[in-house]
C-alpha cells in the first residue's frame, strides 16, 4: 500500500485502505514520488520544401488600388509572402485571375548554442519556420492556411539526450503523411518507429515517441463533468511561447489550471 493512499484514508476515515486505492488506480494517480533525471531535447535540422502559389495583381486590381489611394499607382510585391523561391511560373485560371508560382527550398543545420531568426523585411517566412519545427516536433499544425498548402515535403531531426528522432513526411493538400524514425548514438543504424497519414495519427505518433522518451506522465483534469488526459500535445505547446499563445502563463490551453501545472 502507498504512503498516499494511507494518508488519505487516514484523513477521510469513512473510507477503508483497499478502497482508497482503487479510487486513485482509477483516476490514474501516481502514488509514488520519483525524481525524474534530466532530458534534453534539441532541434538538429530542418529541411522543406514547395510551391509558393501568389495571386498576380492585374490591370483592373492595379485601378482600384489607384482609385483608393487617390490616384498614385500602388503595386503589390508578388514576393511578399516570404519563403522566398527561385524561378517562377505564371497561371491564368478560368477566372481571370492570375498566379505566379515559386518553388522554394530550405534547409537549415542547428548545433549546440542559441539561434535568432531574422529578416530584413516582414512577411519573410520567420513565424512560418517555427510553426514548421512545431507542427514537427508536436504533430498538431499550426502554420497559416495558405503555407501549409504551399508545403511540399518536410524533414526536421530532434536530439533527445543521444538519440536522433527524425520526422519526415509529405505534404498533400495541406495534410501530412510520413513516418518517424530513430537513431542512437554511435554508428546504430536508423529504425523505423511509426507512420502516420493525416493529421490525427500524426498528433498520435508523436505523443506515442516523445512521451516515454522525455520520461512524461500524463495530466489527469476535468472538464465539462467529464475527466480527460493531457500528453504530449500539451507538454510539447509550454516548450515554446507563440505569438498565438500569450495570454496564458505556458503552453495553449488556459483551462483547468493547466499552465501553472506546466510550469510545475
Amino acid at each position: 500500500m502507498s504512503e498516499l493512499g494511507r494518508a488519505v484514508a487516514a484523513k477521510l476515515k469513512a473510507y477503508e485502505l483497499d478502497e482508497v486505492e482503487e479510487v486513485l488506480r482509477e483516476a490514474r494517480i501516481s502514488t509514488a514520488a520519483t525524481v525524474p533525471k534530466p532530458v534534453r531535447l534539441r532541434v538538429e535540422q530542418v529541411a522543406f520544401h514547395g510551391i509558393k502559389r501568389l495571386r498576380v495583381p492585374t490591370q483592373k486590381d492595379t485601378a482600384t488600388d489607384a482609385a483608393a489611394s487617390g490616384g498614385e499607382e500602388v503595386k503589390a510585391d508578388a514576393d511578399d509572402a516570404g519563403l522566398s523561391g527561385a524561378s517562377a511560373r505564371v497561371e491564368a485560371a478560368p477566372s481571370e485571375t492570375v498566379f505566379r508560382e515559386v518553388p522554394f527550398n530550405f534547409s537549415w543545420k542547428l548545433g549546440a548554442g542559441l539561434y535568432g531568426v531574422g529578416s530584413a523585411q516582414n512577411l519573410r517566412g520567420k513565424s512560418s519556420l517555427l510553426e514548421i519545427i512545431r507542427w514537427a516536433l508536436r504533430g498538431r499544425c499550426r502554420l497559416q492556411s495558405d503555407v501549409a498548402l504551399w508545403l511540399r515535403h518536410v524533414t526536421v531531426m530532434f536530439l533527445v539526450n543521444d538519440e536522433h528522432i527524425v520526422v519526415d513526411f509529405d505534404v498533400l493538400d495541406g495534410v501530412p503523411r510520413g513516418s518517424v524514425t530513430s537513431q542512437g548514438g554511435g554508428s546504430e543504424r536508423a529504425r523505423a518507429v511509426a507512420q502516420f497519414s493525416d493529421h490525427d495519427s500524426f498528433e498520435q505518433v508523436m505523443d506515442a515517441v516523445m512521451m516515454p522518451l522525455l520520461q512524461l506522465q500524463r495530466i489527469a483534469s476535468w472538464q465539462d463533468d467529464k475527466a480527460i488526459e493531457h500528453a504530449w500535445v500539451t507538454y510539447a505547446g509550454a516548450l515554446t511561447v507563440s505569438s498565438r499563445g500569450l495570454d496564458q502563463l505556458m503552453g495553449d490551453i488556459a483551462f483547468s489550471g493547466l499552465p501553472s501545472r506546466l510550469l510545475s
